[in-house]
């Protein structure tokens, strides 16, 4: 009999290091793999990896590779390697499993898990496809032979299902929601009727179940973009985003003799115009920035379903729901949902674990708002200003005043309104571009079960790998105010320290390091701490002199250095 457990349980957070190694070739996934295999012979025991994926951003490359056992993968076990372009480990993230001590078959029961798989298939899944893989599951004392389906439902929905040898059953859906939720010229809202009408929803400013209504009609704009054509046709499909019918439904993207696309509300291609003009902007855009989690094809589906919901399927399928509001006539919802893709492509196979998910659909919603207010600022605390209201759903904001941990609620989308307006305030500070920026090298760096300080801190790196740690006080004051990050090693000033007894040295540079000095012959440096930007401890050392500079990254540091029973703390920039 199987025992149904509806979504996981809150899995352990991973473990973050950073080590002053230097790889070779940062290219080369066998370099990385010797590395992992020399660092963590006490956590692997005789469990080996394979790649799952290799990303390259501006800076760096980032790797993540599965950990198995008996060439079977562990559920959930992976670790991740980020590592500069110039060879330095900026971070590693691991969530592998320690087999040693762990009770584990001497052969897999293929046998026996097919004959539950099949059970499971046949009383659930009699006309849906589906996919089925070997794992183990690791418990508290064994490795638990397991297999894992996956299939998409009716609706297009993905699901994972897990059963492991003692016949117990785990699911989870794995689509990205938006949940309630979730060259030719052609019209389209921009970014939504509301907010380039500066109204609030209500009055003529309705849906009206997708009816041509003449004030919103008049919203509509002309705009001029790029397409496909074929000799005879022009379709919306580029290099990068190709509109198709994922769902079956028979609505077929719409195509032109000529090169215009001119449609009102309620004809179906209006939301197709709409949704491409938005994906092929922001596509751009982000390449233009310099990374390339946009230059893989997406399929999206501007009718992908009857409800009022939208989702990203891995690995390169959207689906926009058409349930209430039509979501594909709101650049909040089309970008949201974009950024599940881009995000997948950053660091594939990352997203889960609760704060993890939480984190992305934060980050989602933190697109949405950049990208919109860029258009109009009139509203944009408001994420899904046209989509998001009664009688539908509320939508969401990015002015939460919500603080960690005290705020957390264990709801992804609730305590993504804390990260995404994080991500605002600092978006107000440095400008879209650069934050914008520092937010995509940050997605590069996403891990399994990661947490939120955890994605503070990778934050911080991310400034350090794209801009030598030059925006790293402001970061750290929101991050700050947020709860994400402490006052310890304060480098910026900020009220709240306790600061001990201050001495009178300074910090000299050399070719290779620096040097702690003081002209009071009094004064003589016994030890000093150093710190990356962090707060993760990278050397503790006696004496006053430092002659690894080779071994850093670009970026700043903080040195904590201790003369007599007095401390002081220096900012130390690499460039």
């Amino acid at each position: 009999m199987f025992v149904f457990v509806y979504g996981y349980a809150q899995e352990e957070a991973c473990k973050v290091s950073y080590s002053p190694v230097l790889i070779r070739n940062a290219s080369d996934e066998k370099e990385i793999l010797n590395f992992i295999n020399s660092n963590y012979t006490n956590e692997i025991g005789a469990s080996t990896f394979a790649l799952i994926a290799k990303t390259e951003s501006p800076t760096a490359f980032h790797y993540l590779f599965q950990q198995e056992y008996m060439a079977i993968p562990i559920y959930h076990a992976d670790i991740k390697v980020n590592v500069s372009k110039q060879g330095k480990i900026a971070s590693v993230y691991s969530n592998l499993i320690d087999v040693n001590a762990l009770q584990k078959p001497t052969v897999f029961p293929a046998a026996i898990m097919d004959a539950l798989s099949e059970r499971w298939l046949n009383a659930n899944l009699t006309n849906l496809n589906a996919h089925q893989t070997y794992c183990f599951i690791a418990s508290a004392t064994a490795l638990v032979p397991a297999v894992k389906i996956v299939y998409n439902d009716n609706n297009k929905i993905a699901h994972e299902v897990v059963i492991d040898q003692h016949e117990s059953l785990k699911t989870r859906i794995t689509s990205s929601f938006l949940a309630q939720d979730s060259l030719v010229t052609g019209k389209v809202f921009n970014p939504d009727p509301l907010t380039s009408a500066n109204v609030v929803y209500g009055g003529g400013y309705q849906d009206f179940n997708d009816s041509d209504v003449v004030v919103l009609n008049n919203q509509r704009q002309t705009k001029t973009f790029k397409a496909h054509f074929d000799g005879a046709s022009f379709s919306l499909k580029n290099q990068y985003i190709e509109l198709r019918d994922n769902n079956g439904d028979g609505i077929l993207p719409v195509t032109s003799s000529s090169p215009l696309f001119d449609y009102t509300r309620h004809q179906s291609g209006f939301e197709d115009v709409n949704a491409y003009y938005h994906l092929t902007k922001q596509s751009d855009y982000i390449r233009s920035l310099g990374f390339n989690a946009t230059s893989q094809l997406v399929y999206p589906d501007p009718h992908g379903g009857t409800g009022d919901n939208s989702f990203f399927n891995e690995p390169n399928t959207i689906y926009f729901g058409t349930g209430g509001v039509d979501d594909a006539e709101d650049a909040d919802v089309v970008i949201h949902e974009y950024t599940h893709f881009v995000s997948y492509n950053a660091a594939p196979s990352t997203n889960s674990g609760q704060d993890r998910n939480s984190i992305d659909e934060g980050t989602c919603d933190y697109f949405a708002a950049s990208y919109s207010k860029s258009i109009n600022a009139y509203n944009w605390t408001k994420v899904f200003n046209w989509d998001g209201n009664p009688p539908f759903w509320n939508g969401r904001v990015v002015n939460s005043t919500k603080r960690y941990p005290q705020n957390i609620s264990n709801n992804i989308y609730k305590d993504g309104e804390m990260w995404s307006s994080t991500l605002m305030q600092i978006h107000d500070e440095l400008g879209k571009a650069t934050t914008d920026s520092l937010v995509l090298q940050t997605m590069y760096l996403f891990a399994s079960n990661m947490t939120y300080p955890q994605v503070a801190d990778a934050l911080l790196q991310a400034d350090t790998l794209l801009f030598g740690g030059k925006h790293f006080c402001t970061l750290y004051y929101f991050l700050l105010q947020r709860g994400y990050k402490t006052l310890v090693n304060n480098p910026c000033g900020y009220t709240g320290i306790a600061e001990p007894e201050l001495y009178a040295a300074e910090l000299m540079y050399s070719s290779k390091g620096f040097i702690l000095h003081s002209d009071d012959p009094t004064i003589a440096v016994e030890n000093y701490s150093m710190y990356n930007s962090t707060g993760q401890l990278m050397y503790q050392l006696e004496g006053s002199s430092f002659d690894k500079k080779d071994m850093l990254s670009p970026g700043v540091y903080l040195i904590r250095a201790k003369s007599n029973t007095r401390y002081t703390t220096y900012k130390y920039v690499v460039f």
